[in-house]
C-alpha cells in the first residue's frame, strides 16, 4: 500500500510489536478493511502540516490489533456513531467522502468475527483499530 498511500502525499510507517499472538482473520477481508482505512486516513487525514500515516500492530486483550492513524481533523461524532457503534450506512461528508470505505470496512470486519473501534488520539486526528480474535489452536513456527 505504501506507494498508493504515497501518491495521495501521504507517509506510511509501520510498527508491529514483538508480542503480538497469533490470531483469526480472512487475508481478502483483512486486506479490504485495512486498504479502506489506509486509504481514508491518506484522502482524509493526512494533511501539508501531519502527512503520516502510521500503523501498527500491537497484542490487545483477546487477541490482536491493528491501528491506523492519522492527525487530521478526526471522525465526525455522527459517523462514529452511526457507523461504528450502530452499524448503519455512512451519509455523505462535507468533505465530499460518501462514508462508504468505512461502512464497507465494518462490515468485512464482522463478517470474519473482528471489530472497529474508533479513538482520538493523543494531540487529535483519527485512529481506528481493527480487533481480532486470537486463535489458540493456531500453530505459529517460531525461530528456534
Amino acid at each position: 500500500a505504501r506507494p498508493a498511500i504515497e501518491d495521495l502525499g501521504a507517509r506510511l510507517t509501520l510498527r508491529v510489536d514483538d508480542d503480538v499472538p497469533p490470531a483469526r482473520f480472512d487475508p481478502d477481508a483483512l486486506r479490504h478493511v485495512l486498504w479502506n482505512l489506509l486509504d481514508n486516513a491518506a484522502r482524509h487525514g493526512a494533511n501539508r502540516n501531519h502527512p503520516e500515516v502510521r500503523v501498527r500492530v500491537r497484542a490487545a486483550p483477546f487477541g490482536a490489533a491493528i491501528d491506523v492513524e492519522d492527525r487530521g481533523p478526526g471522525l465526525p461524532a455522527e459517523i462514529v456513531r452511526r457507523v461504528l457503534v450502530r452499524g448503519r450506512e455512512a451519509v455523505p461528508r462535507a468533505d465530499g467522502g460518501l462514508g462508504i470505505g468505512l461502512t464497507l470496512a465494518r462490515s468485512l470486519a464482522h463478517a470474519m468475527d473482528a471489530r472497529l473501534t474508533h479513538t482520538t488520539p493523543e494531540g487529535g486526528g483519527c485512529r481506528v483499530t481493527v480487533l481480532l480474535r486470537s486463535d489458540p489452536d493456531l500453530v505459529v513456527d517460531a525461530p528456534d
